[in-house]
């Protein structure tokens, strides 16, 4: 029996920060084990658009958060990924 992939996925473009796990079912079809998303739009409001520094310090702050939290919702461990996919744009 093959082991099926498990992978998180972490993205952090512009003013969101989030982190998915996936898996595949029996079929081989795509399964979102978790999805975690958290939005920067009320910290950047106030300026009528994305302030780069404010977003660069709010992925630094958050991230480790939404990842664990990502994997605990997921009910799997850490040990168990097979890989881990990052999407970073730089603002």
């Amino acid at each position: 029996m093959n082991k099926k992939p498990l992978i998180l996925g972490i993205e952090s473009s512009c003013d969101e920060t989030a982190a998915s796990l996936i898996t595949e079912n029996e079929q081989g079809i795509p399964v979102v084990l978790s999805n975690i998303i958290s939005s920067q739009v009320e910290v950047h409001k106030e300026f009528g658009g994305v302030v780069p520094e404010l977003a660069a310090r709010s992925h630094m702050e958050k991230i480790d958060l939404i990842v664990q939290k990502a994997i605990i919702e997921s009910g799997r461990k850490v040990e168990e990924l097979m890989l881990w996919l990052l999407l970073q744009d730089l603002v």
